[in-house]
C-alpha cells in the first residue's frame, strides 16, 4: 500500500512540477531575461528585498540562460523516434506540445524560439548601451 501512495506522489510531483515550470519559463522567457537585465544594470542593495530581487535574478539567470538552453540542446540532440514514446512524450510535453514529430528541424520550434529571444534581447540591450552601432 506505500508502495503504491509514495510511487504515485513521485509521478504527480515530476509531472506537474517540472511541465509547469517548463511552460511558465517558456511564456516569460522575454520577460524574466529583461527583468533579470534590469536587476543587474540597476542593482539597488539598500533593503532586504531588493537583495532578494538581486539574488533570484542570479538564479533565473542561470536558469534562463543556461539550463534552459543545454535542456533543450539535450533534447534536440535525442534520436526521432525517441520522441514519440510515452516517457518522453510525459516529460517533456511542454516541449512538444502541437508540434509535428516527423523530422528533427519541425520538432525543434522551441530550441529556436529560445535562440531567437535570446538574441532578440542581447541585440536590443547591445544597441541600448551602444547606439552609435
Amino acid at each position: 500500500m506505500g508502495y503504491f501512495k509514495f510511487h504515485f506522489l513521485y509521478s504527480w510531483q515530476n509531472t506537474l512540477f517540472f511541465s509547469a515550470f517548463l511552460e511558465l519559463m517558456f511564456e516569460a522567457y522575454i520577460e524574466i531575461i529583461i527583468s533579470i537585465y534590469l536587476n543587474f544594470s540597476v542593482a539597488v542593495f539598500t533593503k532586504d528585498g531588493e537583495t532578494a530581487a538581486y539574488d533570484t535574478s542570479v538564479i533565473l539567470a542561470i536558469v534562463c540562460l543556461v539550463i534552459i538552453p543545454l535542456l533543450l540542446g539535450h533534447i534536440f540532440h535525442m534520436p526521432l523516434e525517441q520522441y514519440k514514446e510515452k516517457g518522453f512524450l510525459n516529460r517533456w510535453r511542454e516541449v512538444h506540445v502541437d508540434i509535428r514529430t516527423d523530422n528533427k528541424w519541425a520538432s525543434s520550434y522551441f530550441q529556436l524560439f529560445v535562440t531567437r529571444r535570446i538574441h532578440f534581447v542581447l541585440i536590443a540591450f547591445t544597441l541600448f548601451e551602444n547606439p552609435d552601432i
